[in-house]
């Protein structure tokens, strides 16, 4: 396929797109008081002529607002004062701003719904639950993205709206549009470096609490579970220690396993506690693995779908699949 040399971007269409996300980027650092105060400082010189209203905004920024707008010692009026669009995009800036942390809030919303009502279906140790949970930044991005197309749809609809600001801004968003501004790509480009900061990957951690709901499920107590290493291994970590039938259980939790099934080949004799237990999705949990801990009597618990693809984990008396992971087990194990 060739590359299409006829792709071109004119410097007009660079440069208003390139103020628009600097003032994005600077007028995020204000409070949503402040954003709505500037706002209505614009509003109320919007009859005054170019340069007046450009003095006027400069004023009613104030010492310390200009401070915190400051950056690398440049002032903002100072770096693009000479855009003909300069005032309309610091309008539609602050007004757009002004929306950023409901659509935050309602991407967040939307994906837990969605996380919530698929996850309540699914056992928290199978690998469907672990693809939902870890999906669920995504979720929360692809939602925040068509919620901001949504958005701007919606605003260009609003044209026959009463509100006389909603209106100016409408006003405003199809004047800066027809020079050039790609609205909806640069302010999509900070609402997901929002999204990204405000939201975290689901990993290990993540991890470990599926199974301390599982447990506490199974009528463990959540604030008898402990945490901590072997007091004669350092290696041997306890992501679970608890106490059930009068015997102490620990839990090794690892997604993955790699080269850590290592600290799970030993007899819990050796151990602080009575029982050991792998915890693991066994994506990377092989035959040879498996014998190398089983042989401990080192019992291991993995996902429902790898279980049931495997008939050496089904085969073995020390494997179970997560789904199974229950009171029953727990009892069984400790008699």
């Amino acid at each position: 396929m060739k590359n299409n040399n006829t792709i071109e971007i004119t410097d007009s269409q660079l440069a208003i797109n390139f103020v628009f996300y600097n003032l994005l980027k600077k007028f995020i650092k204000l409070s949503q008081n402040q954003l709505e105060d500037y706002l209505e400082s614009i509003e109320r010189n919007k009859n005054e002529s170019y340069d007046k209203q450009l003095a006027l905004l400069d004023d009613s920024l104030g010492e310390k607002l200009r401070e915190k707008l400051r950056e690398n010692d440049t002032d903002i009026f100072e770096a693009f004062a000479n855009n003909k669009d300069f005032i309309d995009l610091i309008e539609f800036s602050l007004y757009l701003l002004l929306q950023k942390d409901w659509l935050l809030k309602r991407a967040k919303t939307i994906a837990i719904e969605k996380f919530v009502n698929d996850g309540s279906k699914l056992c928290k140790l199978t690998m469907a639950y672990d693809t939902l949970s870890i999906g669920k930044p995504y979720y929360t991005r692809v939602t925040g993205a068509l919620l901001t197309l949504k958005w701007f749809e919606d605003l260009t609809a609003l044209c026959r709206e009463k509100d006389d600001l909603l209106k100016r801004i409408v006003t405003i968003h199809k004047k800066l549009n027809k020079n050039g501004l790609e609205s909806n790509q640069i302010f999509l480009l900070l609402f997901t470096e929002s999204m990204n900061q405000s939201i975290t990957a689901a990993s290990g951690s993540d991890f470990e609490k599926r199974i301390t709901e599982t447990l506490v499920n199974c009528g463990v107590k959540e604030n008898t579970i402990s945490q901590g290493h072997d007091s004669k291994y350092a290696d041997m970590e306890y992501d679970h220690k608890f106490v059930w039938n009068n015997k102490t259980i620990g839990i090794g939790a690892k997604r993955t396993l790699r080269e850590r099934y290592k600290q799970f080949a030993r007899s819990p004799k050796d151990l602080d506690v009575d029982i050991l237990i792998n915890v693991t999705l066994g994506v990377d949990f092989n035959e040879q693995k498996l014998e190398n801990i089983s042989r401990y009597g080192v019992y291991s618990v993995v996902a429902d779908e790898v279980y049931n693809k495997h008939k050496y984990f089904q085969n073995n008396d020390f494997v179970i699949k997560g789904s199974d992971f229950n009171k029953d087990f727990l009892d069984k194990i400790t008699k």
